[in-house]
């Protein structure tokens, strides 16, 4: 995993911390671009307070931005843990992350993909179920009849 998807995760996921307050896409996005026009980007140091502030955030949204980069060890655990369950991340910067959703959703599109499997699946047409994995008792049987449609007209099903 390279630096950049690292600070891609420790900016836009929640890590498994509900109290995790992770940019949202547009927020990202509109660090991104303030970081490539800015002409005070810092260059093989740690980010500051200062640069943040140069580049038009608040103290507040700064500190805030900088509390999440201090999540390393927060990731770390994560990564190992979905590691154990033979989950990987699929951020936008990611080679893999399915082209489609991001043309489908441009800038909706989620900003990362936890994903366990077969990927290349991914490029193949599908369709999501959303909700089933605390799946309420009366909703099984639709979800299973929903599994087995997509399966039987060869459509991967994501969830």
């Amino acid at each position: 995993m390279t630096g950049a998807e690292r600070g891609f995760l420790l900016l836009c996921c929640h890590l498994g911390d509900p109290q995790r307050r992770p940019l949202t896409v547009a927020q990202f996005r509109k660090l991104a671009r303030r970081v490539r026009s800015s002409e005070k980007a810092p260059v093989e140091r740690e980010l500051e307070i200062s640069d943040l502030t140069a580049m038009g955030y608040s103290k507040a949204e700064a500190a805030h931005i900088l509390e999440l980069f201090a999540g390393e060890e927060l990731l770390d655990r994560y990564l190992s843990r979905a590691s154990k369950f033979g989950c990987v991340p699929l951020t936008w910067l990611t080679p893999g992350y399915p082209q489609r959703i991001l043309e489908a959703l441009g800038d909706d599109a989620p900003a990362c993909l936890w994903a366990r499997g077969d990927l290349s699946l991914l490029e193949r047409p599908g369709i999501a179920l959303v909700g089933s994995r605390d799946l309420r008792p009366q909703n099984e049987a639709f979800a299973r009849q929903a599994g087995l449609q997509a399966a039987t007209q060869g459509l991967s099903l994501i969830s």
